[in-house]
């Protein structure tokens, strides 16, 4: 089982492999500046920010796969 980070559009970010542990996944995702923080940032900020449903788009999600 690996954790993976994911961006508001689900597209994975971070090390493409995964990461072990969940902190591994969070601290990656909250350090400022590490290639996965920049990346759910880039994609944040060139979304709608909202679905179609007037839902808010979710800026990132770490998920157990596999």
């Amino acid at each position: 089982m690996i954790f993976f980070i994911r961006d508001c559009n689900g597209r994975i970010v971070g090390n493409p492999k995964g990461y072990a542990t969940i902190l591994g996944a969070e601290a990656q995702r909250d350090k400022h500046g590490s290639p996965a923080n920049r990346a759910i940032w880039e994609a944040f900020w060139a979304s709608d920010k909202k679905l179609p449903n007037g839902s808010i788009l979710h800026i990132s999600s770490i998920r157990l796969e596999g």
